[in-house]
């Protein structure tokens, strides 16, 4: 089926009946024709949206997820910071050992800033970007060591 020249193609749903004499003797055929070119395009646009709706929900999955893995890989890591920090702190270990340990906690807190990001992917955490202003903190802290050094 087609529609006046220069309009989109007519999808059409035909429906072919037979007509018959009393005895039954065919005599011809009832037809009826209908465009669902308007029905067609509407269950286009609901399975695009469903679509969208499904690929949605598998986002909001992958979030819950991976705030989920985050948040005890965090967990894991604070442990093993607290007790690097530990071992750090206690003097026992000197020389290579102790470089391996700051290697060890430089990791570990690189890890935490990965669980970080992933938690602001999944929407746990909101990302809030600072202005730091580094000179303040730095001159207090000089001023303190040059206190501590003129008492010494």
């Amino acid at each position: 089926m087609a529609r006046a020249q220069g309009r989109q193609p007519l999808l059409g749903q035909c429906l072919i009946d037979p007509i018959r004499e009393e005895d039954g003797t065919l005599i011809g055929y009832a037809k009826v024709t209908r465009d669902i070119t308007e029905r067609r395009l509407a269950q286009q646009i609901l399975e695009k949206a469903h679509e969208e709706l499904v690929q949605s929900q598998k986002m909001e999955s992958l979030g819950q997820l991976t705030g989920g893995v985050a948040h005890d890989f965090n967990n894991a890591l604070t442990a093993i910071v607290g007790n690097l920090e530990l071992v750090k702190q206690s003097g026992a270990v000197q020389g290579i050992a102790l470089a391996q340990i700051d290697a060890a906690l430089a990791a570990a807190r690189n890890g935490a800033s990965i669980a970080s990001q992933m938690l602001v992917f999944a929407r746990k955490r909101m990302m809030q970007p600072l202005t730091l202003d580094l000179n303040r903190p730095w001159r207090r802290s000089l001023r303190l060591s040059r206190a501590a050094a003129t008492r010494a």
